[in-house]
């Protein structure tokens, strides 16, 4: 049975995932991340005699501020520095968006763990977003692999080392570094949803429908759909409609109809009663190749988002099976 054969045999029961979230605003989250750490295999370098730099491009899921990074990393000479630096054509553009210098005697210690590394001046992304990760360092530095393949499907990892030419070089076999960003969101009160997936013979042929019910974090009022973009993140699959697209068909109820980025997208969104409101998102000719567990649905409406994490599913599971995080 061939990939998209697999996947489609998990997609006939629908991924059904439920959360609350909290009722604070600017709560930290983990975001995006590539949380597998292969520490049977050797580190990548940094810094040292080829002045390596190592960088992990990643797509913002909530919007918000983005407060830290946490890496499997350590030091034995030297310090590191830390930038946040816009994205071109998939790859780091050199715009630095935030910067840290991190002493290097506080990594000296060996370990497979993450590292938290805050950043003293958080820089802001809208869902969707794409930005880089990239580290420098001034001595000798190392940082654990990630396992074979592309695991995380919102950017890939690159280096760029002497005596090769000055420019990135998109690392292979092992597509992305383990890493963990942190955001603090203005979340939603409360969010529940669930999406069905099933996916087309042909790798541009899959559709979804996702299902959203949240409460926004104030009284309802900052919520202007005809004003406001809207940001839906299935796995590694992400649309925004932008600001202004849709269209208000009275009594609360707002639509959009169109393509976006090739995928055609029909989505609804409705007040209800008692300040909540609901999202239908129906998408087609989309390609959701790369769908795996674990699995990030997220929701973002001007600034305010939020999301649940699908941590259970295999092909044949039956939903009742699926266990529920909050996150």
């Amino acid at each position: 049975m061939n990939a998209r054969a697999t996947l489609l045999s998990a997609s006939l029961v629908p991924f059904t995932i439920a959360s609350i979230l909290g009722t604070a605003r600017a709560t930290p989250n983990v975001d995006q991340q590539q949380p597998i750490i292969d520490s049977s295999v050797a580190g990548m370098g940094l810094g040292g005699a080829s002045e390596r730099k190592l960088a992990q491009v990643v797509t913002a899921g909530l919007t918000g501020a983005l407060t830290e990074v946490r890496l499997p990393i350590s030091c034995s000479s030297g310090d590191l520095r830390i930038e946040i630096q816009g994205v071109t054509d998939a790859e780091p553009d050199g715009t630095i968006l935030s910067s840290e210098i991190i002493p290097g005697a506080s990594l000296s210690s060996a370990g497979t763990g993450f590292r938290s590394l805050a950043l003293s001046a958080p820089v802001s992304f809208a869902a969707g977003s794409a930005y880089a990760i990239v580290l420098t360092a001034t001595g000798s530095c190392g940082l654990f692999q990630g396992p074979g393949g592309d695991p995380y499907l919102g950017g890939n990892a690159f280096y760029d080392s002497r005596p090769n030419a000055p420019g990135w070089v998109r690392l292979t076999e092992r597509l992305d570094l383990p890493f963990q960003t942190v955001v603090e969101a203005n979340v939603f009160r409360s969010l529940r949803g669930n999406v069905s997936l099933s996916l087309g013979p042909r790798d541009s042929d899959d559709s979804f429908v996702a299902h959203f019910v949240f409460e926004p974090s104030g009284d309802g009022e900052d919520v202007d759909p005809v004003a406001q973009s809207l940001s839906l993140q299935v796995g590694p699959f992400t649309r925004i409609i932008a600001a202004g697209s849709f269209v208000d068909e009275g009594r609360g109820s707002f639509q959009f109809e169109g393509t976006v980025e090739g995928v055609r997208l029909k989505a609804v969104l409705r007040r209800l009663r008692r300040g909540r409101f609901s999202v239908r998102v129906d998408g087609s000719r989309a390609n959701l190749d790369g769908i795996r567990i674990p699995m990030e649905l997220k929701l973002a409406v001007g600034d305010q988002s939020g999301g649940v994490r699908l941590t259970t599913l295999s092909a044949g599971d039956p939903v009742s099976d699926v266990r529920r995080t909050r996150y």
